[in-house]
């Protein structure tokens, strides 16, 4: 998906995020949501998923999103479209299955590995925000102290997610 710019007046930020904290299978998968920032070796910065309603930080809220992404262009957000792959079909956001249809091979169309997931990440640029498709892979995480590899790739062909992940994001664009 080519980059999309929106002013941040006609984006309903919350309610994506929100959407993508309340399907229960996409939210733990790895995570709905979560924030970091570019230049910063210890994100992800806060975590959200649906198990800890909303924020795992007792002190960040959904709410606060937009004043965490104009803190610094280089700070972002995260909201899962997908659910990791796992040779099956994908369960997505938008409540749709893709991929790995039973007569035909969609290997090639996926373009993620095993233990990987697609996502939106979210920045701030001056008063406008850019929304990119991504990758996320579930070794970029942290977990139980320890920090693995960075994994998160914006990536412009989404294969058989591009117009799914297009035609969702649109809802929540004025």
């Amino acid at each position: 998906m080519k980059q999309i710019t929106v002013d941040k007046r006609s984006f309903k930020l919350f309610d994506l995020l929100e959407k993508s904290l309340t399907n229960g299978e996409v939210a733990n998968y790895p995570y709905g949501v979560f924030y970091g920032n570019a230049n910063d070796s210890n994100w992800p910065v806060y975590l959200s998923g649906a198990e800890c309603e909303f924020t795992m930080d007792k002190d960040f809220t959904l709410y606060d999103t937009a004043k965490f992404l104009e803190e610094s262009k280089e700070n972002f957000v995260f909201a899962a479209f997908s659910t990791t792959n796992i040779g099956e079909p994908i369960l997505c956001v938008d409540g749709n299955y893709y991929g790995y249809e039973a007569d035909e091979d969609y290997e090639e169309e996926i373009y993620i590995d095993e233990g990987d997931c697609y996502g939106y990440l979210i920045q701030v640029n001056e008063d406008k925000y850019t929304i990119d498709s991504v990758i996320y892979s579930l070794g970029g995480h942290c977990c139980s102290g320890e920090m693995l590899e960075d994994s998160v790739v914006i990536k412009e062909d989404c294969g058989i997610f591009e117009q799914p992940m297009q035609t969702y994001i649109k809802k929540f664009i004025m």
